[in-house]
């Protein structure tokens, strides 16, 4: 049978420690600075999930709200307001979409207005769409699935999928876990770099990630120092209480207080070349490399050399990485979206979401109760005597546009608030601005066929000090009429995953700055390239012609990417409640809604303060 992960496990454990090109002339792609905010996406009509080029934050979709947060650029309300809602929301990701849902049902009569600054709804849970040789590919771009349900979701959380008829047990039942590792027989590996590792090696590891049933046959083959295997291979197969002669309570304060890296080098005395492999087994999850992880992290995570150390260990229930639609948790907005502006959704259950088709073109008309406004960012918003004032920027507009309501749920960027709402109070805007978001990359690479990954006998690579950390053939899930490819002769999508936090900095938030602004100044050309010319090492490797396999390519940007964690080696529990306490408190009709707002990047965190805002706003 295949073995089974919760996303903790399967993240860190299996994909992460399981382990130039001139650019294509044959792909040409157009790029999204080119493209308006009314141009029709595809065919005769908008449809922002076949774009392909920049996703995420693509160009365009930050323009205004930088000007305000970097730039100081203050903006004020027009004078007439041109139209009049019960509610605005400010941000159409999970929570924003669920926090119109919860408000919609309290007050069925309710007209609600919903603007986002992207030119598709979403948020981070975003989706793309590739045809290739007649078929339609969907994938994720962000949000990818529905993490422990049975263990992490509260019951406000249950209830609203049960209301959206989504069966999250059901849904399992659709995920192919045996697909790759029973059914095709292929396996993880590890692809080491040229530039840290002194050539490009592909290892196999087998079908199970790396540990200490097969760490004796791969570690070997590693391009790395013997003294360094030697040293892996310990603390994989035989490790060892490295604090030995510590007390209980000094075992604890350094595992708190010192990062998996430095006890790894320090007191481990891992060599370089070792600490470059295990160096982003922890990226992909956490949201940042081993630098930033404790000791005590690095336990509950079930990273090597940790286990013997007679730390105490957080349990946590496990549960299988199986809730998975095929475009993530863009199905989930989908449905959403469905259920408020039902004409705009085809389709009615969860199995059909995934091929449903949207019209974009009434989501936004006057006849809607529930309008959602795209390519729209909110650049003020004001308390009144009786509602709220909010001024916005349609993408490619000139002046501002007003709008009134009686309350307003915010749902977007935490660290935008301080410049748009200037009501609010100072420690809270200094509590919003704690919110220093991930950087990521996701970058989805169409292939005609996956015969290379057939070849090779892999699915998964763990790419150590790479670009990218995790690449893999997409998560195989079929539902309703979508059928994931199951031969080496039918197109797939490739994901490649690359968390660009930089390495250095004295705090995570500084690693996230750091990463982002390096981030921000690479160009599309530059981001495709890098992902190809990694996806060309592997065909090379297989003696296949990526050009003739390659179909297109999506680079889903994230400079803004999740939301940020509560840090063991920087942030204590005291400081992460009153922080969020803080976050989430009203400005007066102006409520607070977001993952942002809990300081947790998950689905099901986004939803619950959605909720809780409709909640508040309803009242």
């Amino acid at each position: 049978m295949a073995n089974t992960f919760s996303r903790r496990r399967f993240l860190t454990t299996a994909a992460a420690l399981a382990g130039g090109a001139a650019l294509l002339t044959a792909y040409k792609y157009k790029p999204l600075s080119a493209v308006t905010a009314i141009e029709p996406a595809t065919g005769s009509r908008y449809y922002p999930p076949a774009l392909l080029g920049l996703r995420g934050n693509h160009e365009g979709s930050e323009i205004f709200s930088h000007a305000a947060a970097l730039h100081g650029k203050t903006f004020t309300l027009p004078e007439k307001a041109e139209e009049d809602y019960d509610l605005v929301v400010v941000g159409a990701g999970a929570s924003g979409l669920s926090a119109a849902f919860r408000f919609s049902k309290l007050h069925p009569e309710a007209k609600i207005l919903i603007v986002d600054n992207h030119d598709d709804f979403g948020g981070h849970a975003k989706r793309t769409e590739f045809v290739v040789d007649g078929k339609t590919l969907c994938t994720f771009g962000g949000s990818e699935c529905l993490d422990a349900p049975q263990s992490t979701f509260s019951e406000e959380v249950h209830a609203l999928l049960r209301e959206l008829d989504l069966d999250y047990i059901k849904l399992g039942t659709y995920f192919q876990e045996d697909l790759y590792q029973e059914r095709l027989n292929l396996q993880t590996a590890v692809l080491f770099n040229r530039a840290t590792f002194g050539k490009d090696e592909l290892v196999i590891v087998g079908k199970e990630h790396l540990n200490a049933e097969n760490a004796a046959e791969a570690i070997p083959k590693f391009p790395i120092s013997e003294e360094a295997k030697k040293v892996l291979l310990e603390l994989y197969t035989r490790p060892r209480d490295y604090l030995k002669g510590k007390t209980q309570e000094q075992k604890q304060i350094f595992a708190s207080q010192t990062s998996y890296h430095d006890f790894l080098k320090d007191v481990v005395g891992l060599p370089e070349d070792g600490l470059a492999f295990l160096s982003d087994i922890s990226s992909d999850y956490w949201g940042h490399s081993i630098r930033a992880i404790s000791v005590s992290a690095a336990v509950e995570s079930g990273y090597p050399g940790v286990s013997e150390l007679g730390l105490e260990e957080e349990p946590f229930e496990e549960e299988p990485y199986i809730y998975h639609f095929p475009d993530g948790n863009s199905s989930i907005t989908r449905l959403l979206v469905r259920k408020l502006i039902p004409a705009a959704v085809s389709g009615s259950t969860m199995e059909d979401i995934v091929t449903a088709k949207v019209d974009y073109s009434l989501l936004d008309t006057p006849e809607n109760r529930v309008r959602l406004r795209l390519n729209t960012t909110a650049l003020r918003i004001d308390n009144e005597t009786d509602g709220i004032a909010l001024a916005y920027m349609t993408r490619g507009g000139k002046e501002l546009k007003k709008v009134t309501a009686r309350k307003c749920i915010f749902a977007g960027h935490s660290t935008i608030t301080p410049h748009i709402i200037p009501s609010m109070p100072e420690e809270q805007k200094a509590a919003m601005k704690s919110n220093v978001k991930i950087p990521i990359v996701y970058a989805k690479v169409a292939l005609r066929n996956s015969r290379a990954f057939h070849k090779l006998g892999i699915y998964r690579l763990y790419l150590p000090t790479s670009a990218y950390s995790v690449m893999q053939l997409d998560e195989p899930s079929n539902i309703g009429d979508y059928r994931h490819a199951d031969n080496a002769d039918q197109p797939i999508v490739l994901h490649m995953s690359r968390i660009a936090t930089a390495r250095e900095g004295d705090t995570a938030r500084e690693m996230y700055r750091n990463g982002r602004s390096l981030l921000n100044t690479r160009s599309y050309p530059e981001l495709e390239k890098e992902a190809l010319d990694i996806v060309r090492i592997l065909f090379d490797m297989a003696g296949e012609n990526l050009d003739d396999t390659l179909a297109g390519i999506a680079i889903h940007r994230w400079a803004h990417g999740y939301s940020y964690e509560q840090v063991g080696l920087w942030d204590s529990d005291e400081e992460a409640e009153a922080a969020t306490a803080l976050m989430r408190r009203p400005v007066g009709n102006i409520h607070m809604a977001g993952s942002d707002v809990a300081w947790m990047p998950y689905l099901q965190n986004a939803i619950d303060e959605g909720l809780r805002a409709a909640h508040e706003a309803a009242a």
